[in-house]
């Protein structure tokens, strides 16, 4: 039978091919009964023949149909169409998404080897879920023997993984490999073994494996560790270097020689992950994870940032990866922290403004009295040069009474004087006309003179107490002079205490209010520092 698109077997009409190796081919089918897609493993007509080639089917359909696991492609039937190849029919790993007209269309996974992982965390995701398929397939006593990134299948949507391909449980006979045959393709090697062939893909074959020994579950945790060394580096852990014409036995000679390259070398990876990796893909059996469940848990503590058996006692790393998972926790708490230290810090601001306040105020209130004594002070010297400018004016009034009375004498004096000539001259007339009167006019001349020398003195007399007066009165002009400049200094001074004082008051009372504001965001801060803390929830 030629398996072409529309070729139908039995109930099936195989759409599309999409798989073939050297024994088998898988297609997508429709099921014409159930009007349902699904895939359909064919075997080569030219790989097995007869009653053998069912024999084989049957048993990978038995082994794999008591797999329950979501991780593992689920087998739906198996058998021979008539007159035509063996078959197995298997659960189709596709998956509804929406087309470009917002149709439904489905879309068939693909293969780790085929599909594109962006991220680290995808690589390992994926493996970690095919550790847990494997898993289950040990439960049941089921030995895959062939795991490698093209046996593990990724939906195209939900991009859950899915182990396929439990050929090798069932000892089917695959082709012997020859110089076109790639390292990464199921083998037999006929070489001296305990079951004289090793079967197997060498690039991911476990060394004990290689060299012939009975399979265990330790190769199929072998498997895993090196599927994601491929999915991690790009590259299989063993690939040919050239010293052997057929690649197959090439990489089966390395895989027997040592290790491979390590991981570290090859591509950047995180130590943690790399440690994982080596423990999966140790030499020795024993030092590997026990079970596929202890890798898929290590894989899976990595992924939730959680520490793994490969960690040890690391306090800091169970720090940092607690950090990691309660990132929302840590934040919030690390925002409270702020919050609290924040407001720690404006209690103790304002606590500091307000001891500030509090001193500036007591100095206002020193500078206030300060200025209450010296306006008291001004205004006793402005009293005490009030008194001295009546005294001084009183003084300056007798000053000119007695200038008066000094102007008055000497107009006295003068008008004597002027009586006094004028009887002078009437006596020296009378001297003239009465010459015979000579003695008396002599008398009369001297009582004259006399008198002349007496209004002399008394005007000499007068004018010295005009000139004393005239000084007294200068110089009490210039002390009332300078009482009044005193008095203008002292009203200046006075004027300057009044402003200084009602400054004071004014910055006063501007303190008292900014005190009293202080005061009340300080009791508000108390307040909610005082009320009990949010509790916060756990991150999920």
């Amino acid at each position: 039978v030629r398996l072409v698109k529309g070729t139908e077997l039995g109930r099936y009409r195989l759409e599309e091919a999409l798989g073939a190796g050297a024994t088998a081919s898988v297609w997508k089918a429709w099921d014409t009964h159930l009007h349902a897609f699904t895939a359909l493993k064919i075997l080569n007509p030219e790989s097995a023949k007869g009653a053998a080639a069912l024999d084989a089917v049957l048993r990978e359909a038995r082994a794999a149909s008591a797999i329950i696991s979501d991780h593992v492609v689920r087998v739906k039937g198996a058998g021979r169409f008539e007159e035509g190849p063996a078959y197995v029919e298997m659960e189709l790993c596709a998956e509804h998404r929406p087309g470009p007209d917002g149709a439904e269309v489905l879309e068939v996974g693909r293969n780790l080897a085929e599909a594109e992982l962006r991220t680290l965390r995808e690589k390992v995701r994926a493996v970690a879920e095919a550790a847990r398929g494997v898993e289950a397939a040990h439960r049941v006593g089921v030995l895959h023997r062939d795991l490698k990134p093209g046996n593990i299948l990724l939906t195209p949507e939900s991009c859950r993984a899915k182990v396929t391909d439990f050929g090798l449980a069932a000892d089917q006979v695959f082709p012997v490999p020859d110089e076109s045959t790639p390292a990464t393709a199921t083998v037999t090697l006929l070489l001296e073994a305990r079951e004289g062939r090793i079967v197997g893909t060498p690039s991911y074959m476990s060394p004990e494996q290689a060299l012939g020994h009975p399979p265990s579950r330790a190769a199929d945790v072998y498997g895993l560790g090196a599927t994601l060394y491929a999915l991690v580096s790009g590259r299989p852990p063993y690939e040919p270097d050239g010293r052997h014409a057929v690649p197959a036995l090439d990489v089966l000679a390395q895989v027997r020689e040592g290790p491979p390259a390590p991981l570290g070398k090859v591509a950047d990876v995180p130590p943690r992950l790399e440690r994982i990796i080596d423990k999966a893909m140790s030499r020795s059996p024993r030092r590997r994870y026990h079970t596929a469940r202890d890798l898929a848990r290590d894989l899976e503590a990595y992924l939730e940032d959680r520490t793994t058996t490969v960690d040890g006692r690391a306090p800091l790393l169970q720090v940092v990866l607690f950090t990691r998972r309660q990132r929302v926790l840590v934040a919030t708490v690390s925002l409270l922290a702020a919050v609290v230290v924040v407001f720690g810090g404006a209690v103790g601001f304002l606590e500091m403004r307000r001891r500030s306040l509090t001193a500036d105020i007591e100095r206002a209130e020193r500078r206030f009295e300060l200025s209450t004594a010296a306006a008291v002070e001004a205004e006793a010297l402005r009293d005490r040069t009030e008194q001295e400018k009546q005294q001084a004016l009183r003084e300056v009034l007798v000053a000119q009474e007695e200038r008066e009375r000094a102007l008055a004498s000497e107009s006295s004096a003068e008008r004597r004087w002027i009586e006094e000539s004028a009887k002078r001259q009437l006596a020296q007339e009378a001297q003239r006309a009465a010459e015979v009167s000579r003695v008396q006019a002599e008398r009369s001349r001297q009582e004259a003179l006399g008198t002349v020398q007496s209004a002399e003195v008394e005007r000499s007399l007068a004018m010295e107490q005009r000139d004393r007066a005239l000084d007294e009165a200068a110089a009490s002009y210039r002390a009332v002079e300078e009482a009044l400049a005193s008095l203008r200094v002292e009203e200046e001074a006075r004027s300057a205490a009044e402003a200084a004082r009602v400054a004071a008051e004014e910055e006063l009372r501007h303190l008292r209010v900014e005190l009293v504001e202080a005061e009340l965001v300080a009791d508000e801060l108390r307040r909610k520092l005082a009320a009990p803390s949010l509790e916060v929830a756990p991150a999920p």
